[in-house]
């Protein structure tokens, strides 16, 4: 799914312990102009918000791309840059249990239950 397109107004990371860790702030334009989209990162997206509600949790997936469609590292990322913001299901063994003891919201340190991306989109965006 794509999930967002804007303006990247606010990116902040570091280097901690091996991590790139940092959260980027998007102003949303076009059909997504009033919105803001917010990532949690550790080295990948871990954690995504729209108007401050969880949209993409992990173990499910979450990217920036250029709007030439080309994908983005977390290291090139820059304030002032045009991204899109594109979503897509985890394998169903992280989905599972066991997968989601290892690789879910609470692994992270977040006080939520997993809950699947497509039923996020479908609330939040209508899809």
């Amino acid at each position: 799914w794509v999930v967002f397109r804007g303006i990247v107004e606010k990116y902040e990371w570091r280097d901690e312990k091996g991590f790139l860790r940092g959260e980027v702030m998007i102003k949303g334009i076009d059909a997504f102009a009033g919105l803001t989209l917010r990532s949690w990162i550790m080295n990948e997206h871990i954690m995504v918000w729209l108007n401050n509600k969880p949209l993409v949790m992990p173990p499910d997936l979450f990217t920036l791309l250029r709007d030439d469609g080309e994908p983005l590292t977390n290291t090139d990322l820059r304030e002032g840059m045009l991204v899109n913001g594109v979503a897509a299901k985890a394998p169903d063994v992280w989905r599972t249990p066991a997968g989601l003891k290892y690789f879910g919201p609470r692994h992270f340190g977040f006080d939520f239950d997993y809950v699947p991306v497509e039923e996020l989109v479908k609330e939040l965006l209508g899809r």
